[in-house]
């Protein structure tokens, strides 16, 4: 696996962009003025030669890529459902989305970052594609999903809402401690949208941009872990009798959907598994040392001179994984999955048993 690129922009001729088209708001995102980038520089970031063929593998490896080699891999999961032409979306104005979205995640974030921003996007498509989920949804709603996944952590600051909560954070209070990010998130991927040169949605009607904003935000809100338990609970009471002619039944595996992706990596080939769950733990770490240096008690699993990664790792997999993925799985069949998942448990309870008997 490789790994992660420390860089300021993936492309050394784009190192060239003035400084004064970076700015920080008050909410610490990043406005990426696209202007900047020549648009023959642009076309040319998607005109990598690179294969798809493995792309809508659930077992796919991003760690193989580069982060320009991600950017027209994006642009095919908009081409395999053919949504370019069927709404009409100006191509480079998708590659400035996609460039301005790659832009405004934060790459110093170990793991909420822009290449966590396209597993997600990766691992619904997947469902869509081998695990033929499309067969559930509207072109439309293919649309909001492909958006709300790749946006569904924009602007992530690599702190948790309870921090926010704690330290008095002025977003915990614009939107009064609940779901701090996910509802930040949905606000700059809307944001984001209203840049004239970046909105892909510019030539669809405005009933279906209606619809397609709402999907968005309930897909993005979705991936809060506080409401985990409430939206697996509304699921399981309809999963039995799923009926894909229910707008509520298919809002519910939409999120469903999201929010496996967003969670997933304990389920992928061990080895990008224990990686991401790295990851996860320096950045955990990082929110650590801020809530030392702050006085406030340290998170459970963010304290690096108290570390257990095979313990955090079984108990997230058993307690949050394993239910929804079983869920998951009698609409959209993924037991190969839920088999890798079972392997990689067992794997990190040998790794916390060589770990004690050292």
């Amino acid at each position: 696996i490789k790994k992660r690129e420390k860089r300021k922009y993936s492309l050394g001729k784009l190192d060239d962009v003035p400084e004064n088209t970076i700015r920080y708001s008050i909410n610490r995102q990043i406005v990426f003025d696209i202007n900047c980038i020549p648009p023959k520089m642009i076309e040319s970031l998607f005109e990598i030669d690179i294969s798809f063929d493995n792309l809508e593998r659930l077992d796919f490896d991003l760690w193989s890529y580069s982060m320009d080699e991600l950017l027209p891999l994006i642009a095919h999961f908009f081409d395999r459902f053919d949504l370019i032409n069927k709404f009409k979306i100006d191509r480079k104005t998708l590659y400035n989305f996609i460039i301005q979205t790659r832009e405004s995640y934060n790459s110093s974030n170990p793991y909420h970052n822009f290449r966590h921003a396209f597993d997600v996007t990766q691992v619904v498509f997947s469902f869509l594609t081998t695990c033929n989920a499309n067969e559930y949804f509207s072109d439309i709603e293919i649309l909001s999903l492909l958006i709300s996944c790749l946006c569904h952590d924009l602007g992530h600051p690599g702190i948790n809402n309870n921090f926010l909560s704690a330290t008095n954070d002025i977003l915990a209070l614009q939107y009064n401690d609940k779901s701090i990010l996910e509802n930040y998130h949905s606000f700059q991927t809307f944001r984001l949208l209203q840049i004239e040169d970046c909105n892909i949605l510019k030539t669809i009607p405005k009933s279906d941009v209606k619809s397609i904003r709402k999907d968005i935000i309930e897909n993005i809100l979705a991936t809060d872990m506080a409401r985990h338990i409430e939206i697996l609970n509304k699921y399981e009471s309809i999963v039995g009798s799923f009926d894909k002619t229910k707008k509520e039944h298919l809002l519910l595996l939409k999120q469903i959907m999201v929010k496996t992706a967003d969670i997933y990596n304990p389920a992928k080939v061990f080895s990008q598994c224990k990686y991401w769950a790295e990851l996860v733990q320096e950045e955990f770490f990082k929110q650590g040392d801020n809530e030392t240096a702050l006085g406030l008690p340290i998170s459970p699993f963010m304290n690096r001179e108290d570390s257990d990664l095979p313990k955090m790792q079984i108990g997230f997999a058993k307690f949050f994984i394993v239910p929804l993925l079983n869920l998951l799985n009698q609409v959209v069949s993924i037991p190969t999955v839920i088999n890798q998942l079972n392997t990689n448990i067992n794997n990190w309870t040998s790794i916390s048993q060589l770990t004690k008997n050292d």
